[in-house]
């Protein structure tokens, strides 16, 4: 068998070194002077949707897909996900799980393990509960607490508890509120790919964090970009999700 060495690259070493000095004022806000009419032209509450196929959905639990009211080449759009956390925070709806399930709907897609994932969540003895506490822990702006009661339901992972805080968040339509994000690989990886030469982006693939710390970070950086830009912070999400950079 061949010996394996590492060869010394001193570019490399160069390129990670900038890329160090640099994190102090990346971690302010990202560099999006270059995308910024782009991002402007986004409309993430009803351009990030998809048309709904029941058939990929059909063994989703009764209880819950009876109270959805969506049917075959409907879009499934933010819009709609965040108009049913607007009617359970309102009184209309009284079930948790009904806009949860939405949002594992939205999240999914038509992707064939969508329906099981979706059923191995809300069929968990525990999960109204827990999507009950963590939607009233949101709306009182304690979102440590919230996340950690929509990381209780097994296997949900922070990808999509911030799917659940992000749409319930934007529910509650409050003036100048930065409402939690929704922060997955995809949005992680842009971010890395947006500040880090090509060179460097070529040698590894980001993962987000689970932690709250990490995940309040991430907001941050993503609301003050908002800020100084004068954009949605989920428009400059949907573009990191997007990466079409």
């Amino acid at each position: 068998m061949k010996k394996k060495y590492l060869v010394f690259n001193p570019d490399l070493v160069i390129i990670v070194e900038n890329f160090f000095l640099k994190t102090k004022s990346f971690m302010q806000y990202l560099n999006l002077d270059n995308y910024i009419a782009e991002i402007n032209r986004l409309n993430p509450l009803l351009n990030s949707s998809y048309e709904f196929v029941p058939a990929k959905w059909a063994l989703l639990n009764p209880e819950y897909y009876n109270q959805l009211g969506i049917q075959e080449g409907d879009r499934i759009t933010r819009q709609l996900v965040i108009d049913a956390f607007s009617k359970y925070f309102d009184g209309n709806q009284s079930d948790p799980v009904v806009p949860f399930a939405l949002a594992m709907i939205w999240g999914y897609g038509n992707n064939n393990r969508g329906v099981s994932f979706t059923n191995s969540f809300i069929n968990q003895e525990q999960t109204k509960d827990q999507i009950k506490n963590g939607l009233h822990y949101l709306k009182e702006d304690l979102w440590s607490n919230s996340l950690n009661s929509f990381n209780k339901i097994k296997n949900l992972g922070i990808s999509y508890s911030s799917k659940v805080m992000y749409f319930a968040g934007r529910s509650l339509k409050r003036e100048n509120y930065k409402y939690p994000l929704i922060f997955d690989n995809r949005v992680a990886n842009s971010i890395i790919g947006l500040s880090t030469p090509k060179e460097l982006r070529d040698l590894v693939e980001i993962s987000r964090k689970q932690k709250f710390n990490s995940y309040m970070e991430y907001c941050s950086l993503i609301h003050n970009t908002a800020e100084k830009y004068k954009v949605e912070a989920d428009s400059i999400e949907y573009f990191l999700f997007k990466s079409e950079f």
